[in-house]
């Protein structure tokens, strides 16, 4: 078990915080925060320059037409810069390709070579100040009405440094605990929260980079609309703590989904027993969340093994190549001399196409802080980039006011100090980091979708109509769903759900767990209006629920969804 899953007591305290967000019911949102939590930075990349070469072989063949970007069709632009790729010497020539595409999106991109950068300067505190100087400079001269974007393209090392291999990687010092981290480039005013979105191509010979150019490529211009397009998955590793503490683990995350918008279904595997959304064997459901498309997967518990996939080197993504954040000690060290777990799975043929990772051993505490705001980041926040979700993330972590934070800590605070809460909050600003482009597209369905209804009768029918901005004409999968923490169905008692006598019934149960669509029907959207009706089981138990519309296009390449809340009532007497 990782050192920093070992705080007993402070999963613990999530039974009690639990219980407090299930009466409160309490969403997280953002607001402007005050001051950010202290701490000294100390900074040192350390060891003695390596030689190596890069394997130039291969070709990465012509861009193909882009299918949109994020200020419409527009011609490569000039400075200021927007976009920024610092390469290793060795994969400065394939980092054009890189280049190349995102200028056909309407960035503007500078190339540099590492050996171009620090010339002879072979130590390596130096050679990254030199690049985190070079940076902050074209950071300064930026437009601030965009984002700004720096990509490091190659490997990290602890302790040698080679120019042709390698793009320096700092070390945190810690507050808590110490790192490695590509933080130190993006934040520019040093209150350790990143100005600019950051992320590293981990790659070791040109091959690797062009399968990662190739699913980049293919995940932005040929991921078809579908149910992946809407859908986030999450799995959390057996907390092992005992029967109570394991509960609060699942309670807590039960009530983070609440945060989410009801347009995006979600699907949940927690592997412990005494859960109703234990699935045996584990591994199984794991691979199919990962293989199976989605826009988010993420995984929360311990890290080391090979973050519950059954076969990690064999794991092959279909539908739609999901982004993925792994809150789990050390789940992605690319300084460490040996690959780790995501390294593995970010150079797969079909692997994840961009993956937040810890180089370190993690504080429970502060993944539950970014668990949370990571879902807001990107679902509610709905930046354009994956990046741009992650450093927004960050910036969530520390400066983010809510009643629920404050309630948070005031419960954290009776079985961990305050300085604990807050310098492990700190670190995980350097412990975690963006492995892949931090301007991958996140391609969410738009927005623009209405839906409107009066309250749902049980046994009857509810009359819906909506409209859409766009798309204009095609088809709208209409839903009642209910809560996400809530059940629609029975559940079969199992006393032994390990055991393989067991796992039928156990898989049984999971699917019911799952299922939360009361009605559905699909209907043809014409000209941007669409309207029906769900026939709603007399069974369905009066409460609140939602209602959500996913529209699509018939050529399958432009997709929007809503939700409404919807209240559904007994009939009358």
């Amino acid at each position: 078990m990782c050192l920093g899953c070992c705080f007993g007591e402070v999963v613990m305290s999530w039974l009690r915080i639990a219980m407090l967000w299930l009466v409160f019911g309490i969403a997280s949102c953002g607001g402007e925060g005050s001051s950010v939590c202290g701490g000294d930075c100390s900074l040192d990349v350390g060891g003695d320059s390596a030689s190596g070469e890069v394997n130039q072989a291969g070709d990465l063949g012509a861009v193909p037409e882009l299918r949109g970007d994020l200020e419409g069709d527009v011609e490569p632009l000039e400075p200021p810069y927007d976009y920024l790729i610092v390469a290793a010497d060795g994969f400065v020539p394939v980092s054009g390709q890189l280049a190349e595409y995102r200028r056909g999106m309407g960035h503007s991109v500078l190339v540099v070579g590492v050996g171009e950068l620090v010339g002879e300067v072979t130590g390596d505190d130096e050679a990254f100040e030199i690049i985190r100087d070079w940076v902050r400079g074209w950071y300064a001269k930026r437009d601030v009405g965009r984002p700004f974007y720096l990509v490091l393209v190659g490997d990290a090392v602890e302790n040698g440094f080679s120019p042709a291999l390698h793009v320096p990687v700092a070390y945190w010092s810690g507050l808590w605990q110490d790192c490695y981290s590509d933080n130190f480039y993006a934040d520019v005013d040093d209150d350790h929260v990143p100005d600019m979105a950051v992320g590293r191509i981990p790659v070791a010979t040109v091959a690797e980079f062009e399968s990662f150019m190739s699913r980049l490529v293919s995940y932005e211009q040929e991921t078809s609309v579908g149910p992946w397009n809407h859908r986030f998955h999450i799995y959390a590793g057996e907390g092992g703590f005992g029967e109570e503490e394991d509960k609060a683990i699942e309670l807590v995350a039960q009530k983070g989904l609440e945060t989410v918008p009801y347009e995006f279904d979600m699907l949940f595997a927690y592997d412990s027993p005494g859960s109703k959304y234990y699935y045996s064997p584990f591994g199984e459901v794991v691979e199919k969340m990962l293989s199976n498309g989605a826009i988010l997967v993420s995984y929360l518990g311990h890290g080391g093994g090979e973050l519950d996939i059954p076969d990690l080197g064999s794991l092959e993504c279909t539908n739609r190549l999901p982004m993925c954040a792994f809150f789990a000690c050390s789940s992605g060290d690319y300084a460490y001399k040996n690959d780790s777990d995501a390294e593995i799975a970010f150079r797969l043929p079909n692997g994840p196409v961009a993956m937040l990772v810890s180089t370190a051993v993690t504080h429970p505490y502060g993944n539950a802080i970014n668990a949370l705001e990571l879902e807001a980041a990107v679902f509610v926040d709905r930046p354009d980039t994956f990046g741009e979700a992650v450093r927004r993330l960050k910036w969530r972590s520390v400066y983010a006011t809510s009643t629920l934070r404050d309630l948070l800590d005031s419960l954290a605070v009776a079985f961990i100090s305050k300085k604990e809460m807050s310098d492990s909050n700190i670190d995980h600003q350097y412990s975690y980091n963006l492995l892949g482009d931090p301007a991958i597209r996140m391609l969410l369905p738009l927005q623009g979708v209405e839906l409107k209804g009066p309250d749902a009768v049980r046994g009857a029918a509810w009359q819906f109509e909506g409209s859409v901005e766009s798309p204009r004409n095609g088809k709208a999968d209409v839903r009642i769903v209910c809560g996400r923490a809530s059940v629609l169905h029975k559940l079969t008692p199992v006393d032994e759900p390990d055991e393989l006598a067991n796992q039928g019934v156990v898989q049984e149960n999971w699917q019911k767990a799952m299922d939360h669509v009361v009605a559905e029907v699909t209907v043809e959207v014409v000209d941007g209006r669409f309207s029906g009706e769900l026939a709603v089981p007399l069974s369905t138990s009066a409460g609140n629920y939602h209602a959500y519309a996913y529209v699509y296009d018939k050529n399958g390449r432009s997709d929007a969804a809503g939700s409404i809340p919807l209240k559904v009532r007994s009939p009358a007497n």
